[in-house]
């Protein structure tokens, strides 16, 4: 066999070596610290010791147990299946620091139903209320069952989209007529959508009637604007 081949083959078995170590020493390595981090640095919903606790395993701190025996997939789908989280991302770096990157769910209503309360989320899920947060998001309420939830998710994420609604409207009541009202915080005035159907042409009604009404200071004079006749604003007086 020739010198260099028995080089070579020293260095592969040299190689394979501290590689073995290596595993070996990382597997017996501990968990020395769990990080917590809110995509955006928003935990409103949750605190870094919330996620913690879901991350223990019957009840056993992560903190301190072999990095061997933390099974990081498991950890994630644990996490992930949270009703306030949207998504986990978790690893544990070479320092043995367990890292947990929550992505929380986003709410854009409160819902009141007859039997419960909750948010709905962008996607037009359920999601339960939070004891550490009360997010500032419209009021959902009247007669709303399971069956007109997809629609009460389409006006409020329309509501959520648009600058103007996002910033005015406080509170959404739903008829048992399938119609809807909006109260708005401009003088606590109540707009009568009717069905949300040609919803985005009624709102552009109501964005030149409020532009025309600001211009002569006269926002304050009616009490309900009407918007469920077509191409029209009916305006009731205070």
């Amino acid at each position: 066999m020739k010198v260099s081949h028995i080089k070579t083959l020293m260095l592969i078995v040299f190689i394979t070596f501290l590689y073995g170590f290596a595993t070996i020493r990382n597997a017996r390595r501990t968990i020395t610290d769990v990080s917590v981090e809110f995509e955006k640095g928003e935990n409103f919903f949750l605190t870094s010791e919330n996620v913690i606790e879901i991350l223990k395993e019957k009840r056993v701190d992560i903190k301190n147990q072999l990095k061997s025996k933390i099974d990081v997939k498991s950890l994630e789908e644990k996490v992930n299946n949270h009703p306030m989280i949207e998504s986990a991302d978790i690893y544990v770096s070479v320092d043995g620091k367990l890292h947990s990157k929550i992505k929380q769910r986003e709410p854009i209503g409160r819902v009141q139903t007859k039997k419960e309360v909750f948010y709905i989320d962008q996607l037009g899920e359920k999601m339960p209320l939070s004891k550490n947060y009360s997010a500032r998001v419209p009021l959902f309420s009247g007669d709303i069952r399971e069956n007109n939830l997809e629609e009460v998710h389409r006006l409020l994420n329309f509501i959520k989209k648009d600058a103007f609604l996002e910033k005015q409207v406080i509170a959404v009541t739903r008829t048992n007529k399938n119609e809807y009202y909006l109260k708005l915080r401009i003088a606590n005035q109540k707009v009568l959508l009717g069905t949300i159907e040609n919803l985005e042409s009624k709102i552009n009604n109501l964005k030149a009637l409020y532009k025309d009404l600001i211009a002569q200071n006269k926002e304050n004079k009616y009490k309900l604007l009407n918007l469920k006749y077509s191409n029209q604003v009916v305006c009731v007086k205070n």
